[in-house]
């Protein structure tokens, strides 16, 4: 039961540096070019980015609180999924990438699977 609470608070940090992340500066610059693969003009990309960062910051705020663990689990690894198949549509590179911004959702799929298996919302 003790790593119920440290996978919790790791993949809440996360998902909050997951959503930070995305609001730097010039964000949006490198990612309107990978969705125009699915004909997104550059000011729905940008909509489309902040959408997500408020959503990883939504999660990662709810992992926080301990607020309904494994519904917020589930739903976390449907976005990890879909980030993933669509950037791997948009962007299929960055697969090699070196800092593996797609390779690191491998182990967070798996560990917010265990996290959904032990979690218990009440």
């Amino acid at each position: 039961y003790t790593l119920r609470p440290i996978l919790r608070w790791a993949l809440a940090l996360m998902w909050l540096f997951s959503g930070l992340a995305g609001l730097r500066p010039g964000v949006i610059a490198v990612w309107a070019p990978a969705m125009a693969v699915f004909g997104l003009t550059p000011y729905l990309a940008g909509a489309l980015l902040y959408a997500a960062c408020a959503l990883d910051l939504a999660i990662g705020a709810a992992l926080v609180a301990g607020y309904r663990v494994r519904a917020v689990a589930l739903l976390s690894l449907a976005v990890i999924a879909g980030f993933t198949a669509a950037v791997t549509v948009a962007a299929p590179g960055l697969w090699l990438d070196p800092l593996g911004p797609l390779a690191k959702n491998l182990p967070a799929f798996a560990a917010t699977c265990v996290l959904a298996a032990l979690a218990r919302d009440r």
